[in-house]
């Protein structure tokens, strides 16, 4: 039985369309298409396609996705053309190592559906769709006989070399819409949350709210940046006034204000319609930010020289301590330095005693062998006379006798001699 699993999935640019559906992948190997999950953020669209090496021109069409719940991974669809090929792929790719630096690795599944959710026709390749489509790079048509296509998460589509050549940045060529999600996310710079954050506009500092740890007030209190923009809601708060303001100008003193209504305007007898006013809303909105920018910049340039005035004087402490470390370490590393030459030394007399020790106890050793060699046949030889003796002894006797048998044979052969001759006589 087949082990399936459902993905769920978006695509699109979130400030024009979005696309939302489901991925139903299997074990089963008959698909031409692939889905890769998890593919990290700090790998561009370029670098996957680097990464696909040779299997780039097997592959006919990519589309880039974002998971549901995924912040910092991204997923990639792949069509091959045909199913040995996307076996192959999956082969060789799956839990191999994006990189040799990271431990994260390819994870492949097998796509046996692509489904999208609401009533717009939605196709899950669109170049096919259009008979006219071209790449906004190239401005060639979009056909898979002129190469690999893909699909960028804001749906727009290019040929896979025309976008592996803008290694720039990671961004769509066509609407400037970020493909990968970043790994950066927006914390607090001191105690770390994601909720209730605020960013001065004047140096960019990010702070957690009053219902929190109160952390951007007390930088309001430390460099006295009087606004501050919530990110959640985009409005600006006024700390001196402890209100949200958003509408801001410069006057004739070169102040910055903020624009008083029109009830406020008949109160002081100057009366100003703002259709009267020359401007277009989109350069008035920049103008506000621009004097809102230069609304303390005086007072920031203050506060960093006397950040930096102290960076200074702590700098030159710690490399007074740094150069007294230093010259401290230059006299150990002498003294280290003479006691290891001390040490050689003495171990190259140590060495040279050795071999001679060494020498001694070989000639010794031979010594040794040498008697215990003499010794085992003397005592060989003193076994063989001592049993020569013992047979000497126990045949001593006999010999003896004998002899005495001899001479007493010889004397009686004398006597009969003289007998004889006295006889003969």
């Amino acid at each position: 039985q087949l082990r399936q699993t459902v993905w769920p999935f978006w695509s699109g640019n979130p400030l024009v369309e979005t696309l939302h559906g489901e991925i139903l992948t299997s074990d089963d190997y008959t698909c031409e298409i692939v889905l890769i999950k998890g593919v990290p953020c700090y790998l561009s669209i370029s670098e996957f396609c680097s990464f696909m090496g040779a299997y780039l021109e097997n592959a006919q069409h990519l589309r880039i996705l974002r998971g549901k719940h995924d912040l910092d991974t991204y997923m990639v669809l792949i069509l091959f053309n045909s199913t040995p090929n996307a076996a192959l792929f999956h082969q060789e790719f799956h839990g191999k190592p994006f990189s040799s630096m990271s431990a994260e690795v390819c994870e492949i599944d097998f796509v046996e559906k692509v489904t999208f959710k609401g009533d717009k026709d939605v196709t899950l390749w669109p170049p096919c769709q259009k008979d006219l489509a071209s790449c906004s790079i190239c401005l060639e048509r979009l056909e898979y006989s002129t190469g690999g296509l893909v699909t960028v998460l804001c749906n727009h589509s290019f040929h896979c070399s025309c976008l592996c050549q803008c290694r720039t940045e990671n961004r769509c060529p066509m609407c400037r819409f970020t493909q990968t999600p970043s790994e950066e996310h927006s914390l607090c710079s001191v105690c770390g949350i994601e909720e209730g954050l605020w960013m001065c506009l004047v140096c960019g500092h990010v702070g957690c709210s009053r219902y929190k740890n109160k952390h951007s007030y007390e930088h309001f209190l430390e460099t006295k940046h009087t606004y501050s923009l919530e990110l959640d809601s985009q409005n600006v708060w006024d700390y001196t006034k402890d209100e949200f303001i958003h509408r801001l100008a410069l006057n004739t003193d070169g102040k910055i204000v903020e624009i008083p209504n029109y009830v406020q305007q008949q109160e002081m007898g100057s009366i100003v319609k703002r259709d009267d006013l020359t401007l277009g809303k989109d350069e008035a909105l920049a103008l506000e930010w621009q004097y809102l920018a230069s609304a303390q910049i005086e007072t920031q340039r203050s506060y960093f020289e006397e950040q930096l005035r102290n960076l200074k004087i702590q700098n030159k402490a710690k490399i007074r301590h740094l150069e007294d470390d230093f010259n401290h370490l230059l006299q150990e590393k002498t003294n280290v330095s003479k006691q290891m030459d001390q040490l050689h030394n003495q171990k190259k007399a140590l060495l040279k005693k050795t071999e001679s020790l060494q020498k001694n106890l070989t000639e010794i050793s031979k010594e040794t062998l040498f008697l215990r060699t003499i010794n085992e046949a003397l005592e060989k030889n003193r076994e063989s006379w001592a049993r020569k003796m013992q047979e000497s002894e126990d045949r001593s006797p006999v010999s003896a006798q004998d002899l005495k048998i001899q001479q007493l044979e010889e004397q009686i052969a004398n006597v009969m001699k003289m007998i004889e001759n006295s006889q003969g006589q």
